[in-house]
Parts: structure tokens; sequence; C-alpha cells
């Protein structure tokens, strides 16, 4: 059985049809790619800001839009 977890964080940049690629890695335990993952969107939304960010672990995607406040 393979434990490997693949994770990516994109950001779909305004007017952009596409995802850009900001991070990704593979895990050898799961909840690392959970953690990771939520790491890499903290730093996104920090440095681009309010913007839709595209987070995959495994074969779950997700849609975040962070809030306006801290």
């Amino acid at each position: 059985m393979d434990n490997t977890t693949t994770w990516t964080v994109g950001v779909l940049c305004s007017g952009a049809e596409r995802t850009l690629a900001l991070a990704g890695g593979v895990e050898n335990q799961p909840c690392r790619g959970d953690r990771d993952a939520a790491g890499a969107l903290v730093v996104a939304a920090t440095d681009r800001g309010r913007q839709e960010y595209r987070l995959t672990v495994a074969d779950t995607c997700v849609i975040v839009v962070p809030g306006l406040t801290e």
C-alpha cells in the first residue's frame, strides 16, 4: 500500500483562466501533506492577498478565498 500524499497549492489570479502553481510536494505521512499545504496557503495569502486559491491534497480539491480581516 502506497502511503504517500501529493499536495499542491495554486492561485487563480484575477482575469486568468488557469491556476498558477505556487507550491507542492509529496509526503510519506498523510497528515504532513495537510499541514504543508495549509502552511503554503498561509504564506501565499500573506504574500498575494485576497485571491482564489486552489489546494489539492491527495484526491481532494478545495477552493479557498481568505477573508477580509486578519
